[in-house]
């Protein structure tokens, strides 16, 4: 018999208990706002909004982006503080939306270690202005959830929180990609090198649960093809499709139970006719 995607997935890669990601009920105090969010309906209006924004006199404007290749995940920012990237994960343990949340946490780390509570804090009234062209990301930091890569919520709210007290006001902004926006274009660049780069040695990020899932429904997906080109039943169902999908299911929408089991019994050629009962030598 065939095993569970989850026993061959356990079996295959030993996960450490300590790298398991653990999703908490709460990431944030109930009383903490959110970072202010800005997504436009259309991206015409995320552009205008961008150019407004950048002529607007804020203190620290900063494009970041994520990238998920074959090779791994990687984030970036790119900011007048510096241009950084990591490779965070491989795709077997990351999602291309923790690449963004971690852009983000990058982008507040160095304003944070430029001007935060170890720097010379004036609680001056500052303004960051962080890019990203994911919107669940900034849905995520605008209102933290029990979503996967709440961990990398969970310091981008500690962060945020730091510079808050020393007077910033931090926004977040939604920009589409590849509009030839200069600081967006860079990002997105050294993020793609960043994934396609060797994992630094030592670095252990979580495991993320929804890369998990996503590895065991492909595991699922790959049986079910597997035993779909290899059993010894089921040939008049084969004839009908090539390989297993959930499109037949599609047939059954709005009927009556009744004409439901005719077409299943068509389908699968076990039907009360002469054909199908004289091959156990049944009277038709």
């Amino acid at each position: 018999t065939l095993t569970s995607p989850l026993e061959r997935w356990g079996r295959r890669i030993a996960i450490p208990q300590n790298r398991l990601e653990v999703i908490h009920p709460h990431v944030t105090p109930p009383w903490w706002s959110g970072l202010e969010s800005h997504i436009a309906e259309t991206q015409e209006d995320a552009l205008a909004a961008h150019q407004t924004a950048v002529h607007s006199g804020a203190g620290i404007i900063a494009y970041t982006d994520g990238s998920l290749t074959e090779q791994g995940v990687g984030a970036a920012v790119v900011s007048p503080l510096g241009r950084q990237a990591v490779h965070i994960g491989s795709p077997a343990t990351h999602t291309v939306y923790a690449a963004e949340l971690r852009g983000i946490e990058m982008a507040l780390t160095q304003i944070c270690n430029t001007f935060g509570p170890t720097s010379q804090c004036s609680h001056r009234a500052y303004t960051a202005i962080i890019f990203t062209d994911n919107q669940a990301a900034i849905q995520a930091c605008s209102a933290p959830g029990r979503s996967s890569g709440q961990y990398i919520l969970s310091e981008i709210t500690r962060t945020a929180s730091q510079l808050q007290e020393c007077g910033w006001d931090i926004q977040l902004y939604w920009l589409p990609g590849h509009e030839g926006i200069h600081g967006n274009e860079c990002a997105d660049t050294i993020a793609k090198e960043a994934a396609n780069s060797p994992a630094p040695n030592g670095a252990e990020e979580l495991i993320l649960t929804a890369s998990t899932r996503r590895t065991l429904c492909m595991e699922a997906a790959s049986a079910w093809k597997n035993e779909w080109a290899t059993s010894t039943h089921g040939s008049s169902l084969r004839r009908l499709w090539k390989e297993p999908s959930r499109a037949p299911m599609l047939l059954y929408q709005g009927m009556r139970r009744a004409a439901t089991s005719v077409l299943i019994q068509m389908q699968t050629g076990k039907i009360a006719l002469a054909s199908y009962l004289g091959t156990f030598g049944a009277k038709s």
